[in-house]
């Protein structure tokens, strides 16, 4: 039973990083990311966290930098709304200058609260 998720830099559309790849030709980023051709079509869409959002779903802190190279903002951006559209909690934290898995200690300290929070040890 998971009660809650923190994502740090994580992909959630892996078609739209892929480039919609057509055809399973494989974008040059997703072959630098060392993902396969299993990603392309359904297996992809299937793959991707974005597909499995829900109403109900547990709360999800998502924190991404703004300068990371290898995982568009984008795709913290397009998470955060769709859970946000079906009515599950998120909270999307930006971190300025942000590299991919680089982030700071606004980073750390939202992610400090997030746990708290749901230990029922904080507000």
């Amino acid at each position: 039973l998971m009660r809650g998720a923190v994502v740090y830099a994580g992909p959630s559309d892996l078609l739209r990083l892929a480039g919609a790849c057509t055809g399973c030709a494989v974008s040059e980023q997703f072959q630098a990311l060392g993902c396969s051709f299993l990603l392309c079509g359904e297996r992809g869409r299937a793959a991707s966290p974005l597909t499995h959002v829900y109403r109900g779903a547990p709360p999800f802190l998502l924190l991404h930098g703004d300068a990371d190279r290898v995982i568009p903002l984008e795709q913290a951006r397009i998470f955060d709304e769709a859970l946000r559209g079906a009515g599950a909690s998120a909270r999307l934290v930006v971190v300025a200058g942000g590299q991919h898995g680089l982030l700071d200690a606004t980073a750390d300290e939202a992610t400090r609260e997030f746990l708290l929070r749901l230990a029922g040890l904080a507000r």
